[in-house]
Formats: C-alpha cells, sequence, structure tokens
C-alpha cells in the first residue's frame, strides 16, 4: 500500500465528488481517501493506492476549487511513501504558476530570477506591524545562494512587506524561514552597504520546521523537502 500525502495550497479545497469517483466502478483509481486537518495548518488529502511505479508515469485526476484569494500564494508539498516505510519519503513540492514548486526548476524557467536571487534561512527576531507595510528584522542563518548583498550571513537586515500580505507571509518571532528574492527588490537605506529587502510577488517563502519539528508528522514532509532543496542548492547551485 503506497500512501499520496498532499499538502493543500491556502485557500483552496479539493473535490471530494471526484475523489469519491475514483475508489468506486471498474476502473477503481485509488483505494480510499481522507482529510487530515492535523497534518498542517493547511490540511493535508491523504490517498491510498495499491503502488505507484518509479518508472511509469502514473496519474491521478481531480479538480481544486478556489474559494479565497491569497496575496502571496506559498508552494505546497506532495509526499509518497511506503505504508510499512513511511520514513523513506519522496517529496515534490507544487504551485499554481511555478512549475512544480521546485527551486531548479523556478531557476531554469524564469532566468531573471535566477540569476539574481538571494536565498537564505532567516530567523524572525522582531515584527514591527503596521496599517500600511510591516517591518520586520531578520537575523540570515545561512546564505544558500548569495546575492547583491556579500558577507551576510549571521547579520541582521530589514525586510519590508505589505500589510495585506501578512497572513500570507506567516511570519513569527522566533522561527525560521526559507526566503527567495532578487537582487531588484534590494534598495539601499542610505549610502552605506547597508539594504533593505522588500518581501514582493516573487518572494518565495516556506516555513522552515526545526530538527525536532522533522520528526513529527505535522512537518515531516516539509522538513525533509526543504532540507533536500536546501542541501542541492549549497551543493551545487542553481541548475538551468
Amino acid at each position: 500500500m503506497t500512501i499520496l500525502d498532499i499538502g493543500l495550497l491556502t485557500g483552496f479545497v479539493v473535490d471530494e465528488n471526484d475523489l469519491t469517483d475514483l475508489t468506486s466502478g471498474r476502473d477503481k483509481y485509488i483505494q480510499k481517501f481522507e482529510m487530515d486537518k492535523q497534518l498542517s495548518e493547511r490540511g493535508s488529502l491523504i490517498i491510498y493506492v495499491d503502488k505507484v511505479s518509479h518508472t511509469v508515469p502514473d496519474r491521478i485526476v481531480f479538480r481544486v476549487h478556489k474559494i479565497t484569494n491569497v496575496a502571496l500564494l506559498q508552494p505546497a508539498a506532495v509526499g509518497v511513501y511506503e505504508y510499512y516505510s513511511p520514513g523513506e519519503h519522496c517529496v515534490k513540492f507544487y504551485h499554481t504558476v511555478k512549475k512544480d514548486g521546485a527551486l531548479n526548476r523556478l531557476c531554469s524557467d524564469q532566468q531573471d530570477l535566477c540569476q539574481c536571487a538571494e536565498v537564505y534561512k532567516v530567523k524572525v527576531l522582531k515584527l514591527d506591524l503596521n496599517p500600511n507595510t510591516d517591518f520586520y528584522e531578520m537575523k540570515i542563518e545561512e546564505v544558500l545562494k548569495e546575492g547583491s548583498d556579500p558577507d551576510v550571513r549571521e547579520k541582521v537586515r530589514s525586510f519590508m512587506g505589505h500589510a495585506n500580505c501578512r497572513e500570507s507571509f506567516g511570519f513569527e518571532e522566533g522561527k525560521s524561514y526559507l526566503i527567495m528574492g532578487r537582487s531588484a527588490d534590494l534598495p539601499r537605506i542610505d549610502d552605506n552597504v547597508e539594504l533593505q529587502y522588500i518581501l514582493g510577488e516573487q518572494t518565495w517563502i516556506e516555513y522552515w520546521p526545526t530538527r525536532e519539528e522533522g520528526q513529527t508528522s505535522v512537518y515531516k514532509d516539509k522538513y525533509i523537502g526543504i532540507s533536500g532543496l536546501a542541501q542541492t542548492l549549497t551543493d551545487f547551485g542553481c541548475t538551468t
């Protein structure tokens, strides 16, 4: 028995009638499905199938419906594993616009972004929330891809974003995140070398679970996926 653990994009719901049809009839594509709100804050769709081939592409088709407009839609993860071997995961990210939701696809499909992207693991130190523009004080914990702000590891930088995007960002003090941005979004605060980062429509933000959280069912898929992306970028850089 193979498990498909499908994280749902914020603001979207699955069409359960489609899934019910897939569990019945002569061509029974899936064994059963269930919605699990405990696996993540966005909720997860769990699909049980007999097997998934590692050589032949398989496709399960069902509809999802957008019920809420989200200013900055973040990718979601899809995990595949055997029922009796949950520790051996294959994880991919997906998105409605960014093809496959994966970092190497982001770079190859949007070369301008790849060529000038900063990719950091940051820790939120302070939130300054305002009616129009929010300011975030963050410590750069890891530099996965350096851009126009050199030697920034372990330094504190200011990030700013529109207040309407606050919920989509989901920042919390003391927590860490993966942030991918563009050099064009880094105006200078003054004549010194300090830069201010703007969180815009081409910024990709993902919560980075702690190692301890990565051992739990809630964050296991995300931790494996984001750690793999970070390691690939560190080892090989952007693939074009």
